[in-house]
């Protein structure tokens, strides 16, 4: 009786939210439509609307709530529905209105919504009950119960699809994304809208909603705080440690300082909302640690930005920095019903973000132009309106225009500098060097190339072919192979000086020997993720007075950084004996 009870409230709740909500409906039914539609067929144009349409989505809830927490007639929600369609429409206007989707406008989008569902948050808390700490836990609860139900819903389906499948007729395979598509867009978010309680009214499942359930509360204080702590000591006494050198050089050690400084804000909402003695203790001491940890960190991005110039990237850190600073700043002095400051801080930070004087990819597209052109200058490279080659500079000139140059290219700047090829890899062939060199998104990425299954190897001026595997890893003990080529030849891989080589042995003279760092060295160089590739790029040859030896990498599997020195490899190997 009791289950059947709660599926009349979820239903009751699931049509009460279509009525409050009429707007965003529509919006969400939008975007099932056009994901329908680019389920059946691609349809890359669509992404542009798509994307819209959960803007809009977004806006039409916040001003909802806006509506429910300062309005009273009808007219004035109609009034902020047709704001929220009209912000819908200038957001359209300004960024959506491109003819494909670039990661300007997805950053971008993020970013929007991000401010819009902070304000969401936020304004049922203004002067007034809940609390922002109390509105928060709501939306969190919310979030994860709605995942919980709406995953339940999917696995149930997806298993009822297979099995009818399995055992008796043939189910299309697009049902799956179809009904993935209603579920989780349609059914989760007015699921979830559902939920959250209008907190206009005063009644029991209000205080019921801002309740902290007894099993997050010990989740959080006896799980989650002891082990941010542990992580808190690590990091502390890593940075203490390091100060002097790789701390102010570590590209992965500023992500992970922002990802810490993001749980802390989390956990230190969450736990406003707990009265213990281990919540009591997070929040009197993590908020001056947070502030300095944000220090270390935005510090941190200032002398990235210094040696590398700006990237939006560094820029959103830099005021993510700004931005946890006030926070830790006000976590510290302030009460804990207080912290709606935090969501006004960060919706700050975001209006800052989209100003046209501010813009982040305006100033880092500058910052990289003006940072190639520098070092290219410095280093002579600029003659008249030409480019010439410099293979003889330093290193750090070479890290910073092959930095300068992978973002210019992966924003699609690439057009506007005159001189620049149409493909990165081809910059070689005008610097003098490779453009990879140092570059912070590759080092350290596997590559992996393969031959076009289509192209035919020609053999010809050789008398044998032999195909095998090779492969060097460091502290990693490989069986060498032997194959008698004839009588008196041998072919010999063998593992000696920290590397794998090629041998051709002459009885017991060595007529030639290729290593592994010889064979791998310019693909290295050359190619920065799995691509296919031609067998005239594959192909490297060896020569002498006694043979010839050409090596074909059919497929390849190495590690980018020439530092982390490792492949595994299948080859042909032609042989001619002279």
């Amino acid at each position: 009786m009791k289950l059947v009870n709660r599926i009349n409230i979820g239903l009751e709740g699931f049509s009460q939210a279509l009525v409050r909500f009429p707007l965003t409906v529509v919006f969400l039914f939008a975007v099932a439509i056009l994901n329908s539609i680019m389920i059946n067929a691609q349809r890359p144009e669509l992404d542009k609307y798509l994307i819209t349409m959960v803007v809009g989505a977004f806006f039409s809830v916040l001003f909802q709530m806006i509506y429910e927490r300062f309005g009273k007639r009808r007219k004035t929600q109609i009034v902020l529905y047709l704001f929220s369609m009209v912000l819908t429409a200038i957001y359209f206007f300004i960024y959506g209105n491109v003819t494909e989707v670039s990661q300007e406008l997805i950053v971008r989008t993020v970013v929007i919504i991000l401010g819009i569902f902070m304000a969401f948050v936020w304004i049922p808390s203004i002067k007034s009950q809940p609390t922002f700490n109390q509105s928060f836990l709501v939306v969190f609860k919310t979030f994860f119960i709605s995942i919980f139900f709406t995953g339940i819903i999917f696995f149930g389906l997806t298993i009822i699809y297979a099995a009818t499948d399995l055992l008796l007729f043939d189910v299309p395979g697009e049902i799956y994304a179809h009904t993935a598509n209603i579920v989780f867009v349609i059914f989760a978010n007015i699921y979830f809208l559902s939920l959250i309680p209008k907190y206009s009214k005063n009644d029991d499942k209000i205080l019921k909603a801002i309740n902290c359930p007894k099993f997050l509360e010990v989740l959080l204080s006896y799980i989650i705080i002891p082990l941010t702590s542990i992580f808190t000591l690590i990091l502390l006494i890593y940075i203490a440690t390091n100060i002097s050198n790789s701390f102010w050089e570590d590209d992965l050690l500023e992500v992970m300082l922002v990802l810490y400084i993001i749980v802390v804000i989390l956990i230190y909402i969450l736990v406003s909302n707990v009265n213990n003695r281990f919540a009591t203790l997070f929040k009197l001491v993590f908020p001056k640690i947070l502030v300095l940890i944000v220090l270390f960190q935005t510090a941190n991005s200032g002398i990235r930005i210094g040696d590398y110039g700006i990237t939006y990237g560094r820029y959103y850190v830099i005021l993510f920095g700004i931005f946890a600073l006030i926070t830790g700043i006000w976590f510290s002095i302030k009460p804990k019903d207080k912290n709606g400051i935090v969501a006004l801080a960060l919706i700050v930070c975001v209006v800052v973000s989209l100003m046209p004087f501010l813009d982040p990819f305006k100033l880092s597209k500058t910052s990289q132009m003006n940072l190639l052109e520098e070092e290219l200058n410095k280093n002579n490279m600029i003659v008249g309106d030409e480019v010439i080659e410099n293979p003889e500079i330093e290193i750090d000139s070479k890290k910073k225009i092959s930095s300068a140059l992978s973002y210019i290219y992966r924003m699609d700047y690439e057009d506007e500098i005159s001189w620049l090829p149409d493909s990165y890899i081809e910059v070689e062939n005008i610097l003098g060097f490779s453009p990879y060199v140092g570059d912070p998104k590759v080092e350290g990425r596997d590559i992996q190339i393969y031959l076009n299954d289509e192209e035919t190897i020609n053999v010809e001026g050789y008398e044998y072919m032999v195909n095998t595997h090779i492969a060097y890893e460091k502290n990693n003990e490989l069986s060498g192979r032997n194959y008698q080529i004839n009588n008196d030849i041998e072919l010999n891989i063998i593992y000696e000086n920290n590397d794998v080589a090629i041998e051709i042995m002459d009885k017991d003279i060595s007529m030639i020997k290729v290593t592994g760092k010889e064979l791998t060295e310019n693909l290295r160089e050359d190619y920065t993720n799995s691509q296919e590739i031609k067998v005239k790029d594959s192909l490297k040859n060896f020569s002498n007075e006694k043979v010839d030896l050409a090596v074909i990498f059919r497929y390849l599997d190495m590690a980018s950084s020439s530092e982390d020195y490792r492949f595994d490899g299948e080859t042909y190997i032609l042989i001619n004996i002279k």
